[in-house]
């Protein structure tokens, strides 16, 4: 990722703060709640004395704290930037998390800094569903999509069906499993479900 062209600290702090004003909006109260943004994993296991595995982000209910790990998140954002089967579909395109299709508006902005958001935007809002739906990583999926469909007004855009199409199409197939491990797919398939009986019904 080409960190001349936007400061990724800033660009996590201000969707962070974004997100809560969008909630705040929509009556939803949050105060108190920290961001803690750290440089590497290796880092994060010094200043707090952890032996955790990778991860890109996690939250403390102890603390109210959000933690994010910069150098995890990079990764996840080159993958994408560099991915040649990136999926466009009229004004839009989507980039995968967790197996399910995260569609963005495609705008005048630099495309590596649309790839950021769809990356960032959905990581921030889980962490922070955390803090309103409590543990459970299905549910905070399910609050995340649900969020970052809503707060980008995605709803606008007709072709955002096609993706939601597809998305049904992943969730039958990870439903249809004997055992469905991922409860970060699991939240994914509920939205999903949600905006397809709710709009393309």
């Amino acid at each position: 990722m080409s960190e001349d062209k936007y400061d990724l600290t800033l660009f996590i702090r201000n969707n962070f703060h974004e997100t809560i004003e969008y909630l705040k909006k929509n009556n939803i109260q949050i105060g108190g709640l920290l961001l803690r943004i750290i440089g590497s994993l290796e880092e994060y296991k010094q200043i707090y004395k952890t032996n955790a595995k990778s991860r890109l982000a996690w939250y403390n209910s102890g603390k109210r704290e959000i933690y994010i790990i910069k150098s995890e998140l990079e990764k996840d954002i080159n993958k994408d930037v560099n991915n040649p089967n990136k999926i466009f579909i009229g004004n839009l395109f989507a980039v995968t998390s967790n197996g399910i299709l995260y569609p963005i508006y495609k705008n005048d902005d630099d495309i590596e800094k649309l790839i950021a958001k769809a990356i960032v935007d959905p990581i921030v809002i889980h962490e922070i569903g955390h803090d309103i739906v409590g543990a459970g990583n299905w549910k905070a999926s399910a609050f995340a999509f649900l969020v970052y469909f809503y707060k980008n007004e995605l709803y606008k855009y007709p072709e955002v069906y096609e993706i939601l199409e597809e998305n049904i199409k992943i969730c039958e197939k990870y439903i249809k499993k004997e055992n469905p491990s991922s409860p970060y797919s699991l939240g994914f398939a509920f939205s999903t479900i949600f905006f397809w009986l709710m709009f393309c019904k």
